[in-house]
C-alpha cells in the first residue's frame, strides 16, 4: 500500500493545479449508469472492495 500511496502523492505534486486550486470538488456516483449492473454481475467488485468507508473500498479495488 505504501507504494500506491507514494505514486498517488507523486502524481498530485506533479499536477500543481490540485495544490493551487482552493475550490472544493464534489464527486458523485451514478449507480444507474448503463454498465454498472454489468460490472457488478461480471466482476466481484463488492467482494474485493470489502468493508469500510469509501476511501478504504477504493484503495482495496486499486490493489
Amino acid at each position: 500500500m505504501e507504494r500506491e500511496y507514494s505514486l498517488l502523492i507523486g502524481a498530485l505534486r506533479t499536477l500543481n493545479v490540485f495544490s493551487e486550486n482552493s475550490e472544493q470538488i464534489e464527486f458523485t456516483y451514478n449507480y444507474c449508469a448503463p454498465g454498472f449492473s454489468d460490472l457488478l454481475k461480471n466482476y466481484p467488485v463488492q467482494e474485493i472492495a470489502g468493508k469500510g468507508n469509501e476511501l478504504d473500498k477504493a484503495l482495496n479495488l486499486l490493489r
